[in-house]
């Protein structure tokens, strides 16, 4: 009988472990990244990859200079940060409102700042996450956006410690 129970312990501990995985961000390896232009840094899953653009929308001729991380296995799910231009609080706050997010200012920090927050759906099923704040006279805009609700809660704990890893120059 003290044979059978002592099989049993460790076929129970693989049972648990196959149905309650260990959450992906966790478990990841995370990588220092520093803007190209020297303005902020941040750390990333290090088999993510990533890009870095610096463009000018058509529709108000705001600039934005951008870092985008995207997971090797998934190109519907990506984490953006970028510098934007003084109308960036404005016009994002227009397009959370169209996407359904209520922006809220007073419940969320970043590198040791007041920041705003939304969490929105502009095309069902597409998902975001937005955190604008202004720090020392800079914009920062960070983005989690997926476009479909499975890949935004798994990226969602990977968003979150990118955050807390955050700093601005």
């Amino acid at each position: 009988m003290k044979k059978q129970i002592l099989l049993t312990i460790p076929i129970a501990a693989v049972i648990l472990t196959s149905i309650c995985p260990i959450p992906s961000a966790f478990a990841l390896q995370f990588t220092d990244y520093a803007d190209p232009n020297g303005k902020w840094t941040i750390q990333y899953p290090s088999d993510w990859l990533v890009g870095h653009s610096n463009t000018i929308r058509a529709n108000d001729s705001q600039s934005i200079n951008e870092s985008k991380f995207t997971p090797f296995d998934s190109g519907n799910v990506s984490i953006a940060v970028g510098i934007g231009s003084n109308v960036m609080n404005k016009s994002y706050a227009a397009l959370i409102q169209r996407g359904g997010g209520q922006l809220n200012c007073d419940a969320f920090v970043i590198a040791g700042h007041k920041a705003c927050i939304a969490i929105m759906s502009l095309a069902y099923p597409s998902s975001d996450m937005v955190v604008i704040s202004t720090i020392n006279g800079t914009n920062y805009l960070l983005d989690l956006h997926a476009d479909a609700q499975a890949g935004f809660n798994k990226a969602f704990p990977i968003f979150m410690q990118m955050l807390t890893t955050f700093k601005p120059k």
